[in-house]
């Protein structure tokens, strides 16, 4: 559910910034593994036991933004 958090004036009306919700995923292109958090792919990049580097980690970034109707406007002629 999209929150307001705030209001921009722009040209004297009050417009609405709503929240986005963001999730990303984390995964090991060599492995396959999906990562349950950012910590968990650096600890495995940090292991000397993994050949893991940075070079492997792929982070997909999913951004959903809230519906919302701007409305139509019109100048004048």
């Amino acid at each position: 559910e999209p929150k307001i958090l705030r209001y921009d004036e722009i040209d004297g009306k009050k417009i609405p910034v709503y929240s986005a919700k963001v999730e990303t995923t984390v995964t090991n292109i060599k492995t396959g593994q999906e990562y349950s958090s950012h910590e968990e792919c650096q600890a495995d990049i940090d292991n000397p036991e993994t050949d893991t580097t940075e070079a492997d980690i792929r982070r997909d970034v999913h951004v959903t933004a809230p519906n919302v109707f701007a409305g139509a406007h019109t100048l004048p002629e």
